[in-house]
């Protein structure tokens, strides 16, 4: 961070018109893409594929979808409710209403949500989209197949053991590129379908010339490592070799509410082998909390560990928790502090 802070105060003194001008550039690129067009229309079998599908995960109990309840993200709105605008279904909008009858567990477990609204919505307008190339250019359509058919027998939720989730962040992330915010298609694949299907197809040969397979489970290349004495992130090393845990979160733009940013798959001979993805950024300090007549109580959890000694108990203890997707109690009353205290003192 202080290498980029320099970076930035250089660019300012030396290119300042340049940054002018880009800022202007940039002003003007949003205010085109926020204004509105005419819309289009959307064909209803593809919207009832998606409402299908994102149906399966509805949680009847308590509202939202997925394993973890939560109010629905903004794709998900804007499909139920142009589901709702075409064939005036009830039900979209029954399954709108978010959560209900949440326990205090519910309200935790709604942290570590990892379903891919993504995935949901985008993946059944891509199956229609790979028939229309099967008929113009079978050839590259035989390519891409059996990549997107296996997204499609998957429930669109990230696990340890998911190959697909692999499979689909790997492609996202050549769609988009890898960094943040990660929302807008690279150029070459703007507007262009077929190009898109293509890139599932060299996501999915990347894996396999880095990992000897394309069907990577997620939780052996997405991990957690704590490294010491490292105080910029452009020095940060990790050691496929060394002690990790599996991490299940996904990529924020992807719709996952459970989010972290990852470092690269690097390979260099003689220079850098690190195949294994891990954290960088993302969720860092997470709690929950019930305000109830019982009174308060509280559950939580940092990344790694409350100490930066490598020889203290609480320098990894909390990395357990993230990577099982649970959280610790809080402490919250003197009482509760006494209690659990391994040793107390009065100054």
């Amino acid at each position: 961070f202080p290498s980029l802070l320099k970076r930035v105060a250089e660019a300012w003194e030396s290119e300042r018109e340049s940054l002018f001008e880009q800022a202007r550039e940039l002003t003007e690129h949003i205010r085109e893409q926020s204004s509105t067009g005419r819309p289009m229309p959307i064909n209803l079998d593809w919207t009832k594929q998606a409402v299908a599908q994102l149906s399966q995960s509805f949680d009847p109990r308590h509202g939202g979808f997925g394993s973890a309840p939560k109010f629905p993200p903004s794709p998900a709105l804007r499909l139920m409710t142009l589901f709702h605008a075409q064939t005036a279904d009830e039900r979209s909008l029954e399954m709108l209403r978010g959560m209900k009858d949440v326990t205090f567990d519910a309200w935790q477990a709604a942290a570590f949500d990892t379903r891919v609204y993504w995935a949901t919505t985008e993946l059944p307008k891509y199956a229609a989209a790979l028939e229309e190339l099967a008929r113009t250019r079978p050839k590259a359509a035989e390519r891409v197949r059996p990549y997107l058919d296996h997204l499609l027998a998957w429930n669109g939720e990230i696990a340890a053991d998911s190959t697909a989730a692999t499979l689909c962040h790997a492609w996202y992330e050549q769609l988009y590129g890898p960094g943040y915010p990660g929302e807008q298609l690279r150029d070459q694949y703007e507007g262009d379908v077929p190009a898109q299907l293509e890139g599932l197809a060299v996501a999915a040969e990347r894996l396999e010339a880095l990992h000897g397979s394309w069907q990577v489970p997620y939780g052996e290349l997405y991990r957690i490592q704590r490294r010491t004495h490292v105080v910029d992130l452009v020095d940060l090393r990790f050691d496929d070799a060394a002690d990790s845990l599996p991490l299940l979160a996904g990529h924020g733009p992807m719709g996952v509410a459970f989010t972290e940013y990852y470092s690269p798959s690097i390979d260099i001979p003689l220079v850098i082998s690190q195949r294994r993805r891990y954290a960088i950024v993302g969720t860092s300090y997470l709690a929950a909390w019930e305000f109830a007549p019982s009174g308060v109580r509280g559950a939580s959890l940092i990344p790694f560990g409350a100490s930066s000694d490598p020889q203290s108990p609480h320098f990894l203890d909390q990395a357990k928790l993230l990577s099982e997707r649970r959280l610790k109690p809080e402490r919250f009353t003197p009482q509760q502090v006494s209690r659990h205290a391994v040793r107390t003192y009065r100054p």
